[in-house]
């Protein structure tokens, strides 16, 4: 039984199976042979650790205590299983899913194993016939600060609304970012709503305004001018994942051969947990979209793996197909 388990698990799954699967869904989608060769050497860990939860203790069973007439039911049912998985896993990016910090977690467990798909095309243009402020504020945490900055907004002036807006925890502060827009005549009354309430409200909150309408309309304005010039382009998004020691600097580094190799920033964190040894471990994630294909984003990769092996960084990165977008 140990024999053929091992025949099937350690033989079979990784020479054969998984560099067939990754040719084909390679080839199926306009890609080559070694597209798919490349990416499975980049998976191959995670893959095999995956496949083994799942077909080792079923195939133990199977060789061991099944009868001949019901084997073949138990492959056929462990494979279905296996088939969801694995679709969770390293299957394409038809449906869009929003990225968050770990939606790469699949049933099983794998870090970064289910894909997340980043949209090459930017949010959606701001109404150009309101007016845009961004809003600021931060301060010493404390229960209904959220609501006290939503209820100023709502009842500062007529038709005010929250687009965009994000919210964070720093050092024991409260963070919040947002996008809020507004009739023009009533810009005034919605900046004074927003910086005297909550004042008084929440003193120790600092509030600060800042008005993007005139650049909002430039960027809806120069989206008219893509949708009537209309060309269509296939950009390459990727998930990344460094850490390791704590040193100055390493911000910086990482930053600029992003921007060197031409990835747009799309999300960036960085965090610092202790380790084991109690020493400071430096996290950075992030997704990065590049409009050069999969190319680039093969030579970013490099590049990246290059830095993180001198400073004795991991380094992962999971390339996603983002849908075509007008231009």
């Amino acid at each position: 039984m140990m024999g053929q388990v091992f025949l099937d698990q350690c033989v079979h799954h990784p020479l054969l199976y998984f560099p067939v699967f990754y040719s084909l869904k390679e080839v199926v989608g306009g890609g080559t042979v070694s597209d798919g060769l490349a990416k499975y050497q980049k998976n191959w860990k995670e893959d095999l650790v995956a496949c083994w939860k799942v077909w080792v203790p079923a195939t133990s069973f199977n060789f061991t205590f099944s009868p001949m007439y019901l084997r073949i039911p138990v492959v056929a049912t462990t494979s279905m299983l296996w088939t969801c998985i694995l679709s969770a896993m390293r299957g394409g990016n038809d449906v869009e899913v929003e990225a968050q910090p770990n939606a790469g977690l699949d049933v099983l467990g794998n870090q970064g194993a289910a894909f997340r798909v980043i949209e090459a095309a930017r949010a959606a243009a701001l109404d150009p016939s309101l007016d845009h402020l961004i809003i600021t504020a931060t301060g010493a945490d404390r229960v209904g600060l959220v609501n006290s900055i939503a209820q100023a907004v709502a009842g500062s002036a007529e038709g005010a609304m929250i687009g965009e807006s994000k919210m964070v925890k720093m050092g024991g502060q409260f963070m919040m970012m947002m996008v809020c827009s507004v009739k023009p005549d009533q810009k005034a009354a919605l900046t004074n709503g927003l910086i005297n309430p909550l004042g008084n409200v929440a003193p120790l909150l600092n509030v600060t305004v800042t008005d993007i309408s005139d650049g909002a309309r430039e960027t809806a304005q120069q989206a008219l001018l893509r949708r009537r010039n209309t060309q269509i382009t296939t950009a390459v998004g990727a998930h990344f994942d460094i850490k390791g020691p704590d040193k100055p600097g390493i911000v910086a580094e990482v930053s600029g051969l992003l921007a060197k190799g031409g990835a747009n920033v799309e999300r960036m964190e960085t965090r610092v947990t202790l380790g084991p040894d109690g020493k400071p471990v430096f996290h950075i994630s992030g997704e990065v979209v590049l409009s050069g294909g999969e190319g680039q984003a093969l030579a970013l990769i490099r590049t990246e793996e290059a830095l993180a092996a001198k400073h004795g960084y991991s380094c992962k990165f999971d390339l996603l197909q983002a849908p075509e977008v007008a231009k």
